[in-house]
Formats: C-alpha cells, structure tokens, sequence
C-alpha cells in the first residue's frame, strides 16, 4: 500500500539545522490539502500513508450534521457530511488494524479541521459529533487539529482533549493556549513571492528561516499553506525544515517521498553510526555543554569532561525519581535474554526518564566486552530506549544500541512487548552485548570496515549490507576460530579465549538476565534529558564508554524536526 520507514537521521547543530537537510521525510509528513476535491476523498490520502488530511466544514442553518465543502456553491451542488467522507472510514481502519489508524501501530494521523463558519457554535457541533465516536476521541493515534476559524486562544482550554489547535505562525500564544497547540501554519505568500521554479532567494530564504524558528523554538511543526506545489517546491521547504508538506497532488508527492526515501535509507530500522548527542533533547546552554563534555570524555580527559558535566547539569538540572517515576521505570523494564554461556555478568543498570519527552533510557553495564579488555573502561556500555505513549501508559516504541548503529524495533516487536506487560525484548550478544529487539534476524545494517567482524562479512558477501543474521555468523566465525582480540591481554587471562559451540549455542538467547531487580538494588534512577552527564556525576565511580544520548526519534516527541 505504502512505505512508512524510518531511516537515517543526519544531527545537525542547533545553529544551522534549519538550514542543513533535515531527517529523511516520508508521506507521515505529507498533508493532503482540501482533501475533500480527491476523486477518492480520505482514501486516497490514506493509501499513500500520508500524516496530516484536511476536511473543510460548514455548520448551516437547517442542516442537521456538519457539511465538508470550500465553498457554500459546493455545498449546494453536492451536500458531503463529514462523518461519512471522514470519520466513518476512519473507524472502519482503526478496527481493521486493532485499534490503530494505521498497520504500522506507531504512525499516527492528523485530520486537519479547516473551519469555515463561525468557530464557537460550529466547535460546538463538531464535538457533539466526535463525541459519537469514542474509538476515535480516546485514542492517542489520531488527532483532530482545529484550523481556519478559531476561538480566542484564551478559550483553547475549554475544548476536550481530543480537539487540539493549529496556530497562526504570525500570531503570538500564551503559555496555557500552547498546551493545546499542535502545529503552527501559515500562507507562504505572506513571506515570499516565490513560485518554486527558480532558486529560492536568499533574503526569502532567511525570513523563512526565522519564521520556521520561531515554531520549532516552541516545539511544534510547521506548515505553510499556498506554497509551489511542485517537486522542486517541496524540496526546498525539506531542506528548509518544514514539517509538513502540503500538497492537492497526492501521488506525485508520494512518489517524490518514497523515491527519496530509498536513495536515502541504509534499512528500515537502522541508524548507521549514530551521533553521541541531540541538539533538541535539553535547552542549548545544556546541549553546548555537555557536548563539549562527551569530547573530553571520549579523549579520556576525565577531569574537564566531569567539569563540563557539572556546567551541563548546572543548565539543565536533574531530579530523583520520584515514587511513582520509579514505578514507571520499573513497569517498562526490558526483558533481557543472554546465552546460557555468557562470560560477563550484568554489572550495574541506570535508568534515565526524559523530564519532558515519554522517553526511558536504560542503560546496562556488563562486565566487559569480550574484544577490549585493555580500553581502561572496566565496563562495556550498552543502552535500550523505551519510547511510550504521552500517558505514559503503554509502550510506543523501542530502540537498542548495536555497535555504533540504533535498531528500531518493527511493529511485531511493539506489540509483543504489549503482550507482555509493555516490557520490550531485547537479545544480547555473548561476550560483546550488543543489543538486538525481537526480530532481528530480519534487520540489515551497513558493513562497516570499523567493525572487527568485517573481514569475515566479507568473506560471505560483497555487499554493503549485511542481514544481522549473517552479521551473527561472522561475529561466531570469529570468536570461534581466530577468538577474541586481545588473547594476550593480561587482563583478560581469566576469559574464555574463544567461544566453544555451534552457531546455534551462540545465538540460543535462553538465560533471563532481571533488569529490573538491578536497578532496584541499587536505586539508579533519574529524570533529566542528559544521558553521560548523570552516570558520570551521580551513579558511576567507574569510566564508562560515552554512548548515543537519544535516538534523533525523540525530537518528534518534543516537536522539533531535526
């Protein structure tokens, strides 16, 4: 039907990500403009997966329900009801797909209300109308954002939670008004006479900038409405950072998308050699300093990297879990799997909530990495990143780090943690820990001649991308024949010199390792958006390998396209 993955994400500092090519776009971000004059309203949009569709309506004297038109003259052509064009084929997918808009459990969708008659009582009648619904309005996949004719922003706190708003960009909000703003929008004529078929200017192109600015610093899209709508256009505004992509041509935009995306991708759920840090999970002051700490961390200056924590922290400060956090963090605990043969044991585990995004990281320290007994951190540094939902109720999302890369978990994986009491399934490699989710067997990653396997990736494959299955095997290979990497170490006189068994022994991930009695034994539990920082300050007397912060995922979360 369509093709929603999600591949590599380049981080872009905080002062040239607008300008630098933003993460790779799919049809999530596209926008189906008036929808309603497709030849197959609502479907179409859908069938190409796209994010955001758009409903016009009109609430008329001496007609019963809400009419879905541009302009009066439509209406008296042609009398559409928005239950029937928009909100019952919506339910009849959400039931389709066990409750979810979508096959993909974690794409959500975005039905753009643009209100044409007077807001107050038209609202009124809308939420009479979803009130019918309540498939629709308790679930967080779907959205309805309010556009065209809007209340008073003094009034946007009067609305049910389901109804939320698309702000003017040009307009200023109070605090309590933003709480129920989801999306900024705006004409793009009102900033540049542009008409897509030439370069854009460069004085436009800056006043775009600061006006596309000004949204993200609050942590909501934008979208410009009225903009060229031609393949050149919508690259532009990509690079650019525009969050959603307006378009009447739903195919062609589909195919720009997906064309894209296959240019772009290393797999479907992969982040090849992530970066360290995200330039949108902590404030700036925050973010400059702590990078400035992972530099000297990873340079083994351990008294300016802690220094720099310190002025981090400072900008950013944590807080202990509370009670309740902490019943969180344990709820959403990954299930662990070993081999029954795993030389290290699990050394200590930190657990860190994000203050503002449904994110936990869990960070686990074993032992030692097989590979390294001689980098002088007595540890090997291994993280998985639970993402839920804004309750806070349900898993969404899981991310593992795997040698340099971030895995993301496939939809099957999600709801097989929600099988089991929302705790993700991850399997950790013998002697080396890198992380797997459920299904691995079927993610590719990029080779990569960092890796000390890749002699042995190569002879099997002259590709550039490798199934972890056979990544496995070249790992096995290696460790089975040639051993570890440091067989001379004193360190690592006591380690197994090689692994003795078949491939299957080595991927046989039976033996339960309890992540969540290692962190209640020792309590290292934190909220903040700083990952290295609190291990380094708070829990760990010991170095550690400085990993990825955040998976670039979070910054949807938190209303920044990056």
């Amino acid at each position: 039907m369509f093709n929603r993955l999600i591949v590599i994400l380049f981080l872009c500092s905080s002062v040239g990500s607008l300008m630098a090519q933003p993460a790779v776009y799919t049809t999530a971000n596209a926008h189906s403009h008036n929808d309603y004059e497709q030849s197959l309203p609502f479907w179409e949009a859908y069938q190409h997966g796209f994010g955001s569709i758009e409903a016009d309506i009109f609430l008329l004297n001496k007609e019963p329900e809400l009419l879905v038109a541009h302009t009066l003259e439509e209406i008296a052509q042609n009398k559409r009801r928005l239950d029937s064009l928009y909100l019952l084929p919506l339910l009849q997918c959400m039931r389709q797909h066990g409750g979810y808009p979508f096959v993909d459990v974690n794409q959500k969708l975005q039905i753009l209300i643009d209100v044409k008659t007077t807001a107050a009582p038209t609202l009124q009648k809308l939420v009479e109308t979803l009130e019918k619904y309540p498939e629709l309005t308790h679930n967080t996949s779907v959205q309805f954002a309010i556009s065209g004719n809007r209340p008073s922003q003094d009034s946007f706190r009067l609305y049910p939670p389901y109804i939320v708003f698309d702000a003017e960009l040009k307009k200023d909000y109070n605090n309590e008004a933003l709480q129920k703003v989801v999306m900024m929008s705006a004409n793009l004529k009102d900033y540049t006479a542009w008409k897509g078929t030439e370069p854009l200017p460069a004085q436009d192109r800056t006043v775009l900038i600061a006006a596309i600015r000004k949204a993200h610093d609050l942590h909501k899209p934008v979208r410009f409405w009225g903009a060229p709508d031609n393949p050149e256009a919508w690259q532009t505004l990509m690079e650019l950072g525009v969050d959603y992509i307006n378009t009447d041509h739903i195919a062609a935009l589909s195919d720009t998308l997906n064309r894209l995306h296959a240019s772009k991708k290393t797999s479907a759920t992969t982040i090849q050699r992530s970066a360290l840090y995200s330039s949108c999970a902590c404030n700036d002051s925050a973010s400059d300093a702590n990078k400035a700490a992972i530099e000297f961390h990873q340079q083994r200056c351990l008294t300016d990297a802690s220094k720099r924590y310190d002025q981090a922290l400072f900008f950013a400060p944590p807080k202990e879990a509370s009670p309740e956090e902490q019943k969180i963090i344990l709820k959403f605990a990954p299930r662990l799997m070993t081999v029954p043969s795993e030389p290290f044991k699990l050394k200590d585990a930190v657990a860190i909530m994000h203050p503002s995004a449904p994110w936990i990281a869990y960070h686990l320290f074993w032992e030692d990495d097989i590979d390294f007994p001689d980098d002088n951190d007595p540890c090997d540094h291994e993280i998985i990143w639970v993402r839920l939902n804004q309750e806070r109720t349900e898993i969404s999302d899981y991310f593992v780090y795997f040698h340099g890369r971030i895995l993301k978990a496939c939809p099957q994986a999600v709801i097989d943690a929600r099988q089991h009491q929302n705790r993700a399934m991850a399997f950790v490699q013998w002697g080396k820990h890198g992380s797997m989710p459920l299904g691995w067997k079927d993610i590719d990653i990029l080779t990569d001649t960092k890796d000390i396997e890749y002699p042995f990736i190569r002879e099997n494959s002259s590709s550039d991308t490798v199934n972890l299955y056979h990544y496995n095997e070249a790992i096995y290979k290696k460790l089975s024949t040639k051993g570890h990497q440091s067989l001379h170490s004193p360190f690592a006189k006591h380690w197994p010199q090689k692994f003795t068994g078949s491939f299957h022994d080595f991927i046989n991930f039976s033996k339960p390792v309890d992540l969540s009695q290692a962190l209640r034994s020792k309590g290292y539990m934190m909220v903040s958006c700083l990952n290295n920082a609190v291990i380094n300050r708070y829990f760990l007397p010991y170095n550690f390998a400085v990993k990825t912060e955040w998976p670039e995922w979070i910054c949807e979360d938190l209303g920044v396209r990056h």
